[in-house]
């Protein structure tokens, strides 16, 4: 019996196993954790001015404290825009027919009242229920909270350190593994720049939006929501547009809020998924396909955090395989 060889079978199984429960251990966190190297890389090159005024662990600190005000009260604002909303909604219902209200606009031909107000009537019903599990999901949402913010500090306080443990232990050939790294960061800032750019003209565009359907008192605060929520694609301004145009609707302007409803899935789908997929590409030297694919598969399978990871994993496999080929795509089609 060959001692040796089931010695290698046992040390294989244990790294197997180790690695395995590292995973269900990282799992819960694993959102958070992405997010929080993602603003890390964004504020490090501050992080590095700041910290030679006022040292490395003052400096981290600091924007670690920051970020976290900025973020508290970002969320504190719309919390109360959320409930204030709601309860205008919940109003608006109380004192209006919708299906009426839908029905002196279309007519019967479309839907009659009695069905409108049933299809109505269960999706409040959905919201509510929606809403009430978002309630009873804000303590793992605060404890959510507080582990990006700790995360963020570490990794802005050794970053470096943990980019060379990436550098040294990464399974690739030397030359590889500076591509790999090098890549990452060209993916990293692409993403900053493009969600930059699409915020800006995704508030121009909300501004545009209420000025036509005559929400003229709202125009400034709907462009500040609007550019904040286009960091969220799918999501993203749709958040703004479809309760805006539905508290519209039910107030009596039924064509004035469908219209704004039709005009902010337009403009807020041709900017994520047209404008946006084209200014990453042409940053990150990336087909734009290769980060549509990315952006709607990462959605899918990490979540939220899969806008960003999504191409990046699928820009980093481009990388290795032209790695290992020895020869760009570039290169291929000469």
């Amino acid at each position: 019996m060959d001692i040796h060889k089931y010695a290698s079978y046992v040390y294989l199984a244990f790294i197997v196993l180790i690695a395995v429960l590292a995973i269900f251990v990282v799992r819960p966190f694993f959102t958070t954790i992405a997010f929080a190297a993602v603003f890390a890389y964004w504020l490090l090159p501050l992080h590095r001015r700041l910290s030679k005024i006022i040292k490395n662990m003052p400096s981290a600190l600091v924007i670690s404290i920051s970020l976290f005000v900025v973020l508290l009260a970002i969320a504190q604002y719309g919390i109360f825009m959320l409930v204030k909303e709601a309860a205008n909604a919940a109003e608006v219902l109380g004192t209006t027919d919708v299906g009426a209200a839908f029905t002196t606009v279309f007519g019967d031909k479309l839907l009659t009242a009695s069905t409108f107000s049933a299809i109505f009537d269960k999706l409040a019903v959905t919201f509510t229920t929606k809403a009430t599990e978002l309630l009873y999901s804000i303590p793992s949402m605060i404890v959510g909270f507080f582990a990006f913010i700790l995360t963020f500090f570490y990794f802005l306080l050794d970053g470096p350190k943990i980019v060379s443990w990436l550098k040294n232990h990464i399974p690739f050939p030397r030359e590889t593994r500076k591509k790999i790294i090098s890549s990452t960061r060209e993916y990293m800032n692409a993403f900053l720049k493009a969600h930059i750019i699409i915020g800006l003209l995704q508030g121009l565009a909300c501004a545009f939006g209420f000025f036509l359907f005559g929400l003229h008192s709202y125009i400034l605060i709907g462009s500040l929501v609007a550019a904040l929520l286009s960091i969220l694609p799918i999501i993203g301004p749709y958040l703004l547009y479809v309760p805006i145009g539905l508290i519209i609707a039910v107030q009596g302007n039924v064509a004035g809020g469908i219209g704004l409803i039709i005009y902010g899935l337009a403009v807020g789908s041709f900017f994520d998924y047209v404008v946006r997929t084209e200014l990453t590409g042409r940053y990150a030297s990336i087909h734009p396909l290769a980060v549509l694919i990315g952006v709607l598969g990462g959605i899918v399978v990490f979540g939220l955090i899969g806008v960003i990871i999504g191409p990046i994993i699928l820009g980093l496999c481009i990388t290795i395989i032209e790695s290992l080929s020895g020869q760009g795509l570039s290169d291929k089609s000469a």
